[in-house]
């Protein structure tokens, strides 16, 4: 079982020296958020929540050759919005967004958090809507998520790299979670083995990406959050159930994770 500290060794060395210019956009994203086209939709706490229509361009394109990271064409059969030129989307339907998520905890430490956020175990008891996960490649795996009712539970197979930034004195910890389009994976043993199969009663979700950046703050004893996230669920979504999870599950994430943070006893 891989742990996030040796996944994160691993991915550092090997994204740093081949996309420094990706990680040079990351960061000076996450340190001035460009957000003059997205809508604020929502304030809780120190964190403003932002959504535009998901305009199928992947920033993050070329930090992983086993990711699915070009100009995310969607898989047949997954629609890019909900409807058709023919048969628009119903005024109760949403169209896909992506989202940035940006704000600070004041009493939460950047390397607390880092590791808090992709220490699998210890996420299963504070995260509700984690139903699972399992390592399935170095870097790579297979995870579980709890959809609200009535919608079927979606899986993930995706790459994660962690870097740890020191430029000008200012330490970053970036997190990156990319959907795989390869339908096998790379073992410790160098062997490629298919991916999970969808168990029965879930969707596995093939397009997806997220990216956080965590930065210490001045005080020096909290941190500053950039999460830029995208996901098709791969079908329609009622527009009230996705207003719902903005509104009610993106406040309870931020408070559940902040008391996670404050909980954490394993040495960072």
């Amino acid at each position: 079982m891989l742990s996030p500290s040796s996944v994160g060794d691993s991915a550092t060395l090997n994204t740093v020296a081949t996309n420094k210019p990706l990680v040079d956009d990351i960061l000076r994203e996450a340190h001035d958020p460009d957000l003059r086209d997205w809508e604020l939709t929502l304030k809780v706490h120190q964190f403003r929540i932002y959504r535009r229509p998901y305009t199928r361009h992947n920033p993050y394109a070329g930090l992983s050759d086993s990711s699915n990271t070009s100009e995310t064409p969607t898989p047949t059969g997954y629609p890019t919005q909900v409807g058709t030129p023919d048969e628009p989307a119903t005024s109760d339907q949403s169209p896909l967004y992506e989202y940035k998520v940006v704000g600070h905890y004041h009493d939460v430490k950047a390397a607390v958090l880092d590791q808090v956020y992709t220490d699998w175990e210890y996420r299963k008891t504070w995260d509700v809507n984690m139903l699972g996960w399992q390592p399935v490649g170095p870097n790579q795996f297979h995870y579980i998520v709890k959809y609200p009712f009535p919608l079927c539970a979606r899986d993930y197979v995706y790459e994660l790299t962690k870097i740890r930034d020191n430029r000008d004195g200012k330490l970053s910890w970036i997190t990156m979670g990319l959907s795989m389009a390869n339908s096998t994976v790379n073992s410790e043993d160098g062997v490629p083995r298919k991916v999970p199969k969808v168990a029965k009663g879930r969707i596995r979700v093939k397009d997806y990406f997220q990216c956080l950046v965590v930065t210490p703050l001045p005080t020096g004893t909290g941190c500053q959050v950039y999460l830029h996230y995208y996901e098709n669920p791969c079908e329609a979504i009622p527009d009230f159930i996705v207003n719902w999870a903005m509104k009610a599950g993106i406040p309870a994430f931020i408070k559940n994770l902040h008391d996670a943070c404050q909980r954490y006893k394993k040495p960072v």
